[in-house]
């Protein structure tokens, strides 16, 4: 009977040293120190009813004083201890925010590039098709050199039907295809035209600069020309 009241001393003292050695490695970690403080405490008390139970005190008071010290670690923490649920709040509101500046006219923000759709020319191609030239200018705000046509994603519509770009750029003045595939680096300002066979000289023309297919963010730029014959 005596044999079995020591073990289950011993098996506190022991439980409440492992708690505390888990819960001071975790205490650091911001994303589950919660998780370290509810060990350590469980710990402390362990460590106090191996005391009372007489059951081996080195590991016992061991234990409760690497608790103590992983409970003032993780309070003293820049940040605290971490609140799931104001994440979560704060995540919503980003995303919040984020889908309110979904529409932005003319000039904006998008990821970190900054985008400006100027102004639009009429020319002709080779078979003599009206195409229309968007001015776009492309700054890059990242910290490598970027190009446009690998982050961003620029459209024009008509009538709400997408309007198809031209074959080749060859023999259309003031296009060239390579242009919004050239790197560029941070902090410059790169303007270039891109082009879109018209389907009429009469109807506006909606032109919209988005991420990427594959991009998390959802911002748009937009502006409408009204089509002057």
């Amino acid at each position: 009977m005596a044999e079995n009241e020591q073990n289950n001393n011993s098996g506190f003292a022991t439980a409440s040293l492992t708690l505390g050695i888990i819960g001071i490695c975790l205490a650091p970690i911001a994303i589950i120190n919660g998780l370290a403080l509810i060990l350590d405490l469980l710990a402390i008390i362990f460590g106090i009813v191996a005391l009372i139970m007489k059951g081996r005190k080195g590991k016992a008071i061991g234990a409760i004083i690497i608790s103590i010290i992983a409970i003032i670690i993780t309070i003293n923490r820049p940040g605290g201890v971490s609140k799931p649920s104001n994440t979560v709040q704060n995540n919503a509101t980003t995303t919040q925010q984020t889908n309110s500046e979904e529409n932005i006219e003319g000039k904006g923000t998008i990821r970190d590039f900054g985008v400006e759709i100027k102004d639009y020319t009429i020319t002709s191609n080779s078979r003599d098709e009206k195409v229309l030239l968007v001015k776009i200018a492309f700054t890059n705000n990242d910290n490598e050199p970027k190009a446009f046509n690998y982050n961003l994603d620029c459209k024009a519509y008509q009538n709400g039907i997408e309007l198809k770009t031209p074959f080749s750029s060859y023999g259309i003045d003031g296009l060239d295809w390579e242009d919004k595939t050239k790197k560029i680096k941070p902090g410059v300002t790169y303007e270039f035209n891109m082009g879109y066979c018209l389907d009429n000289e009469t109807s506006d023309v909606e032109v919209e600069i988005s991420p990427t297919f594959f991009s998390k963010y959802s911002q748009k730029v937009k502006k409408t020309f009204k089509i002057v014959e």
